[in-house]
C-alpha cells in the first residue's frame, strides 16, 4: 500500500538532517478521529540533546553572520514557502480542524511574517543612542538556543511569529510543535529552513524541566507550569491572558 503520509510524518530535523524513528505518535483528524493523517516521532532524551548541540554548533557560526546575509536568506526560505502554500493547505485542514479559507490565510501571513520581519531587521539592529546629558546607546546581539513551544490552535502562524525574529537576530532554535497537528509546520520549515527539529509533546515536557543548555524560552499559557516551577532559571516570552499574569509575576518575585 501506498503512503498517504507527508514526507515528514514520523521524522524529526535535526541539523539538516531528516531522521526517522520507530516510536512514533499518531496525528489524528478532528473532524474525522478514524483517519490517521500521519506520525510524529517520539524523541529520546539523547535525541533532543542533539539536537541542542547542533543548534549550540550553528549558533556559533551565524550569531556573527552578516545582518543583509540574513535578510537575504529570510527572503529566499520566504519564496521557496511561497511557492508549497497550495500543497499544504489540505494537510493543515486535516491535522488542525480549520477551514480551507483561514487555513490559505494563516499560511499565507507566515510569508508575510518572514519577508516583513526581513525587511525591519536593518534598521531595527542599527545601533540606538538614547537622548540625554550621558550618552547611552541601545545595540542588540544574539542570545543563544531558544526553544520555542506553540500550541495546536492557531500553529503555524504562532510558530513563525517566534521562530522568524529569533532566527534573524542571529540565534539558533529549537522547536517543538504541538503534538496533534505538527505535520504542516515541519512540511514548510523542510521548504524553507534547515534548522528546527520536532518531538512529541509528552517528551518536551521533560526536557523542559530538565535542561539547562537553553538560554530562551518561548510559549503560550498552556505552558505555564514551566515558569511556576523555573521561573527564575531562564528568560521566558510568554504570551498568555490575564489569569496567567499572576502566577508567572508571583514566580519571578520569588
Amino acid at each position: 500500500m501506498i503512503s498517504t503520509y507527508p514526507f515528514v510524518s514520523g521524522k524529526y530535523l535535526v541539523n539538516g538532517e531528516w531522521i526517522e524513528l520507530p516510536e512514533k505518535v499518531d496525528v489524528v483528524n478532528p473532524a474525522n478521529t478514524s483517519e490517521v493523517v500521519g506520525q510524529v516521532a517520539k524523541c529520546s532524551e539523547e535525541i533532543v540533546n542533539d539536537a541542542i548541540e547542533a543548534a549550540e554548533n550553528a549558533f556559533e557560526t551565524w550569531s556573527r553572520s552578516d545582518i543583509g546575509e540574513r535578510a537575504n536568506r529570510m527572503n529566499t526560505a520566504a519564496e521557496e514557502l511561497s511557492k508549497v502554500i497550495e500543497e499544504n493547505v489540505t494537510v493543515f485542514v486535516r491535522e488542525n480542524g480549520k477551514t480551507l479559507v483561514e487555513a490559505k490565510k494563516d499560511l499565507l501571513r507566515c510569508v508575510e511574517v518572514m519577508k516583513g520581519c526581513a525587511a525591519e531587521l536593518l534598521d531595527w539592529w542599527k545601533p540606538e543612542v538614547l537622548s540625554g546629558n550621558q550618552k547611552v546607546q541601545i545595540r542588540r546581539r544574539a542570545r543563544g538556543v531558544t526553544a520555542i513551544i506553540t500550541p495546536w490552535n492557531s500553529p503555524m502562524i504562532l510558530t513563525f511569529k517566534r521562530v522568524i525574529p529569533a532566527v534573524l537576530a542571529g540565534n539558533a532554535v529549537v522547536v517543538k510543535p504541538a503534538t496533534n497537528c505538527p505535520l504542516t509546520i515541519m512540511t514548510c520549515f523542510k521548504s524553507s529552513c534547515r534548522t528546527f527539529s520536532s518531538r512529541s509533546h509528552q517528551y518536551s515536557l521533560r526536557i523542559r524541566k530538565s535542561n539547562r543548555r537553553y538560554t530562551m524560552f518561548r510559549f503560550t499559557r498552556t505552558d505555564i507550569g514551566v515558569c511556576r516551577k523555573y521561573g527564575n532559571r531562564k528568560r521566558y516570552h510568554a504570551e498568555i491572558s490575564w489569569k496567567s499574569a499572576k502566577s508567572i509575576y508571583g514566580t519571578w518575585r520569588q
